[in-house]
């Protein structure tokens, strides 16, 4: 008999609806910044990216974490004004013909449980204050009335 922890059943489960395993992230080092826009970072694995826009002072106030999930693309989008943005990506390429430009539409609720696992299992390697503003914001939850436009507590 097989005996297994509830945490990992869990765990597997998310794992499997979300679609995804995330594999370690890690920051591109040569990333183009805008000279009128804010210093961004950028970190990546197999499917997934994280970008993280950076204040004057160099802490993190927003992100975008960009996933697949089943086949398609999906873009978490928090700042601390506007709160979250959950889009799908359309790549814009219904014909080999054409060669149109990815947009972000609308997508809703996102499976925040699972994508906040995930996160957690494969951030290690990304600065603590730019990692805790992820979780943090994961964890307030789209749902949760002090989600938006809520920033949770960065240290310099």
């Amino acid at each position: 008999m097989i005996v297994l922890n509830a945490g990992f059943v869990g765990s597997f489960v998310n794992q499997f609806t979300l679609g995804l395993i995330m594999k370690e992230l890690v920051e591109l080092r040569s990333v183009r910044q805008d000279p009128d826009g804010p210093k961004r970072r950028w970190f990546r694995a197999s499917g997934t990216d994280l970008i993280v826009w950076l204040d004057e002072r160099e802490l993190p106030y927003g992100f975008q974490l960009c996933y697949e999930r089943r086949a398609r693309e999906f873009a978490l989008t928090w700042t601390n004004e506007r709160g979250f943005d959950h889009s799908a990506v359309d790549s814009g390429e219904g014909s080999p013909m054409k060669n149109r430009a990815p947009v972000l539409v609308a997508d809703g609720v996102f499976e925040q449980r699972a994508l906040l696992e995930q996160f957690e299992a494969s951030s290690s390697q990304i600065p603590e204050p730019i990692r805790k503003l992820v979780i943090d914001a994961l964890t307030l939850s789209p749902n949760d009335p002090i989600a938006p436009g809520k920033k949770p507590a960065v240290k310099p």
